[in-house]
């Protein structure tokens, strides 16, 4: 993990070099004019410098020279659209090391800065870092029996935080699922708080289409463990391998259901954050399917207390990049219309079997959930025969700007309820 400060006054350009940053976990500050940036020099050193040649008050290579009169060590990259040797000639005497040409390819960027972090002591504790977690064991508890209560059998699946396994309450005989904190992910301890903070946040709810927690505990080696219902059936991702896509009036339906859960949970100010078809499960007959609502363990409080906001930390990034909002990507503020755009990439993905952006690496998926436009579904799936006011609906849900979305659960719920339906759905 290396400290970069980003130095452009285009905001859109400045956000997209912060995301490529902050997605390869850099602690990164950013500033718009040059003195704002020797403010923030004032304060500390950093590893790396990536710096717009043409700021508003000092040029950016201006700024590296007398970076490097200060005494300034680290790292510096420009970036300028001006690409004649002589300007290349003038940035690397004025001290940067590197220099890259407007427009440059996100690998191009990325290959330069990571050439420049291994020249400094934060690259190498980053490496560090993940050589130690590498070598760390996955504890399993297989037959194990936690909190005298819970005897564990299988597992069931690995998330990014912990893993589940089907248990059984030893005195209740009632079959349940147990989710244990991975520990080869535990970087400190706002990470096991931010586990019981998923309990606490979860046993909060009561909704039929919200998984249910009863328990929360330690095991014998401090591992945090949350214990809820056991749920039989497939997962929608599950579905969508064996079938492609799903007719849409079923796709109707379970987002329909979804809206209400996630409804309940946003007038709870609670902000789902992970929706995607992994986190919802399926179960019943297709005509009639049950439908849950899974994993709320990057659940933010739209109100938190002191506590809750430290564990979610401006620049952290959670989610799942192939449903993440524009600004989950720019870790801006997010709020309930962050789950309608989720709700927009998993309603994409069902009708068509395909998700509406995909790059060739996170950052180049970031990059298209932030600048470009989905395909039309009809385009995409012409045999699907998805209605016009269907579509139109599901693109309005990927908008950028979260104020042209729609912007309530309970709104999107009633429009997808005058969507028009074949007759042989209805019956």
């Amino acid at each position: 993990m290396a400290k970069i400060l980003v130095v452009d006054d285009a905001p859109d350009l400045r956000d997209n070099v912060v995301v490529l940053l902050k997605l390869d976990k850099h602690v990164v500050d950013e500033a718009e004019r040059a003195t704002d940036a020797l403010a923030f020099l004032g304060q500390g050193e950093y590893d790396l410098l990536v710096l717009d040649w043409e700021l508003p008050d000092m040029s950016g290579v201006d700024l590296c020279r007398q970076y490097r009169a200060d005494g300034g060590t680290g790292g510096v990259l420009i970036v300028s659209g001006r690409s004649s040797a002589v300007d290349k000639s003038d940035a690397l005497d004025a001290g940067a090391d590197d220099y890259v040409t407007k427009p440059y390819s996100v690998r191009e960027l990325r290959s330069r800065v990571n050439a420049l972090l291994r020249r400094t002591s934060g690259a190498a504790t980053s490496r560090r870092t993940e050589q130690t977690l590498q070598k760390l064991p996955v504890a399993s508890y297989s037959g194990q029996t936690l909190s005298d209560r819970y005897l564990i059998h299988e597992m069931l699946g690995k998330g990014g935080m912990g893993v589940v396994y089907r248990a059984e309450h030893v005195h209740l005989k009632r079959v349940v699922a147990v989710k244990v904190l991975n520990k080869n992910n535990v970087i400190d301890d706002r990470d096991v708080r931010r586990f019981k903070s998923e309990a606490q946040i979860t046993s909060r709810l009561s909704h039929p289409a919200l998984v249910q927690v009863y328990d929360f505990g330690f095991t014998d080696d401090d591992s945090p463990f949350i214990v809820m219902e056991y749920l039989q059936g497939k997962t929608l991702a599950e579905i969508l391998r064996d079938a492609g896509r799903v007719y849409y009036p079923t796709a109707i339906s379970i987002c329909i259901t979804l809206c209400e859960a996630l409804a309940h949970a946003h007038e709870n100010k609670l902000v789902h954050r992970d929706i995607k078809p992994s986190n919802v499960m399926i179960s019943g007959s297709p005509q009639q399917p049950t439908v849950k609502l899974l994993d709320l363990g990057l659940s933010k409080l739209l109100m938190p207390s002191p506590e809750t906001e430290e564990l979610t930390i401006r620049g952290e990034i959670f989610g799942s990049p192939l449903y993440m909002s524009p600004e989950q990507w720019l870790t801006r503020p997010v709020d309930e219309r962050s789950d309608m755009y989720s709700m927009g990439c998993l309603l994409y993905e069902i009708l068509t079997g395909e998700v509406p952006f995909k790059g060739s690496g996170f950052m180049d998926t970031g990059f298209k959930h932030m600048n470009e436009f989905p395909r039309l579904l009809r385009e995409i799936c012409p045999e699907a025969n998805i209605p016009g006011p269907l579509e139109e609906l599901t693109l309005k849900l990927l908008a950028k700007n979260p104020d042209h979305r729609v912007q309530t659960m309970t709104e999107l719920k009633n429009l997808l309820l005058y969507i028009p339906l074949p007759k042989d759905s209805r019956a």
